[in-house]
């Protein structure tokens, strides 16, 4: 579980209450008897959210299906989703580049793990930037089930208090 709670730039509202939510997740996954790793919601730039990621696909024991939750503020750019990182910054020349792409089939289909469930609970609101985007905050993309090496990947998104599934067509 990654958490985003706290933002480096000003025009990106924090949100202090992924840390709770994280910590009522990780109980009820606990006492359902799921082991969890919990991010430390401290290292959350850019490279510390990605470095969690791909070790948590590196450490997948064999077919092990692995379950990924992300919540923080998300966009949607050119057909593609993103995590907004701690470290992103809203006047960088190309403000998705400063986010975490969320396809992960490069990193998955070097893993031993099997099947994978990403869930992605993302703000759309609160990233304040200084000028006209062609970045969606209302919408997510319609990324469906994927298949990398033979395991499915499945994606799922929070949104507005609904939820959107990735299904195939």
């Amino acid at each position: 579980m990654i958490g985003v709670p706290h933002y480096d730039d000003e025009a990106i509202d924090d949100l202090p209450f992924i840390v709770d939510d994280l910590r009522e997740l990780d109980a009820a996954f606990t006492s359902a008897g799921y082991q969890v790793e919990m991010h430390d919601p401290q290292r959350t730039h850019h490279d510390a959210v990605r470095q969690a990621i791909e070790s948590f696909f590196d450490r997948a024991a064999p077919q092990q299906t692995q379950v990924v939750y992300l919540s923080g503020h998300g966009v949607h750019y050119r057909g593609r989703d993103y995590l907004v990182p701690a470290s992103a910054s809203t006047r960088a020349d190309n403000f998705p580049e400063s986010c975490l792409l969320l396809d992960f089939g490069h990193v998955i289909e070097k893993s031993r793990g099997g099947d994978v469930a990403v869930f992605v609970d993302a703000c759309r609101e609160g990233i304040h930037l200084l000028e006209k985007s062609t970045m969606n905050t209302a919408a997510w993309s319609r990324q469906r089930l994927a298949r990398v090496q033979g395991r499915r990947v499945f994606y799922l998104y929070a949104w507005r208090g609904q939820m959107v599934v990735a299904t195939p067509r």
